[in-house]
């Protein structure tokens, strides 16, 4: 008789979808980052971070930023793209044209302008061939290739308008199955080769399907010879094909109809091949579901609503332990602790936020609190 009188002076509540939320850790100048504007994100094979900001890079070991490192000076500069490669090594591009490499603990600097002085421009983005070759691509001087060793193999000459990178603004690149390049512009996709009698890359063309936009992102996709492409503001598109014949290629776009439509993507990272995370810069992340196609389903937008600090992401990183982290434009970096905890806000206030008892009986969760008790079903939510 006394439980059910006890049960009469309990508020009960019910929790919907919404009242779930997400555990986001702020890093900017108080927590002792070097500063508030972050651009790329990596990890090297000891597990630090790394952070390339406005004012170059620092390290962060999960408890305390670094910035005195060993081997060559580091640029002062915007670190904007990076990569690991195949032999552990990490590579950062400045926004000066240095390079950066990391290498057994200490950094090694490489500058294009000691090859030739119309080399440096700003790095947009490092990749790594199957020989071990690494592929930098300048945003106005075309590209740069570098052996195993360090040495600079191959690099055009931008004042020369044979060049087949002149004219250009470049902003990322890949590498198809076949050794060619599929590059990212102001003006679309332009599919390369490489010509072994000549020892320089050649333009085959361009996508046409993407031609005047501005294609900022190209990632390698789930499936073979597929690339996800993200733009100024036209949004996500897939790319299929292989070859260096543009007509081999079919654009496709994707996320119309699920916020994208107009998107400014500048990031695009897989979580395993059901997953992708995708940045609209001005408006945060989306987290979206994916078939067994490949296809976009259902969605989560974190924008700072959500708890992310900045709505202006500039790229999105997964480490070793799965969490994700957001590099800002001004609100240093966030983290998004691996998902495997999901928190619930249970009362909708703060004055009595414990939950003293949860209870699962097969259909749904309960939580107990200071004279009050809710509950959330495991399909839909239901009010009482």
């Amino acid at each position: 008789m006394k439980r059910f009188v006890l049960l009469s002076v309990i508020t009960l509540l019910s929790i919907s979808g919404s009242a779930q939320s997400y555990q986001f850790f702020s890093y900017g100048l108080a927590e002792g980052m070097c500063d508030n504007f972050s651009y790329t994100i990596n990890q090297d094979k000891q597990g630090f971070l790394w952070v390339g900001t406005s004012l170059g890079l620092c390290r962060f070991d999960g408890q305390a930023f670094e910035e005195e490192f060993r081997g060559d000076s580091i640029p002062q500069s915007i670190a904007h793209t990076s990569l690991m490669d195949s032999r552990g090594r990490l590579w950062f591009g400045f926004e000066n044209g240095l390079i950066a490499v990391l290498v057994d603990g200490q950094f090694v600097r490489i500058d294009p302008a000691d090859h030739g002085e119309n080399l440096r421009s700003k790095i947009s983005a490092i990749r790594e061939d199957s020989a071990g070759n690494i592929l930098v691509l300048c945003q106005q001087t075309g590209l740069i290739v570098l052996d195993p060793d360090l040495q600079i193999t191959h690099a055009g000459d931008p004042a020369d308008p044979e060049d087949p990178f002149a004219g250009k603004f470049m902003y990322d690149l890949q590498l198809t199955s076949g050794g060619n390049l599929i590059c990212g512009t102001n003006n679309g996709v332009s599919i390369y080769r490489y010509d072994q009698s000549l020892e320089t890359y050649i333009e085959t063309g361009v996508l046409a399907d993407l031609q005047y936009l501005g294609v900022q992102v190209i990632v390698p996709g789930l499936h073979k010879n597929e690339f996800w492409a993200g733009t100024e503001d036209e949004g996500l598109y897939r790319i299929t094909g292989e070859g260096y014949n543009p007509e081999a290629y079919l654009v496709e776009k994707l996320g119309e109809g699920k916020g994208l439509d107009y998107a400014s993507v500048s990031s695009i990272v897989f979580d395993g091949s059901r997953r992708v995370w995708i940045n609209d810069f001005g408006t945060g992340v989306y987290r979206f579901e994916l078939d067994g196609s490949g296809q976009l389903t259902s969605s989560i937008l974190f924008d700072t609503k959500a708890g992310v600090p900045h709505e202006y992401i500039n790229d999105i990183f997964i480490d070793e332990e799965g969490n994700q982290w957001f590099s800002t434009q001004g609100s240093g970096m966030a983290v998004l602790r691996d998902q495997a905890f999901t928190f619930y806000e249970i009362w909708g206030d703060v004055l009595l936020p414990e939950v003293n008892a949860v209870c699962l009986d097969g259909s749904g969760k309960w939580f107990g609190g200071q004279g009050r008790l809710a509950y959330t079903p495991e399909i839909s939510s239901k009010s009482y």
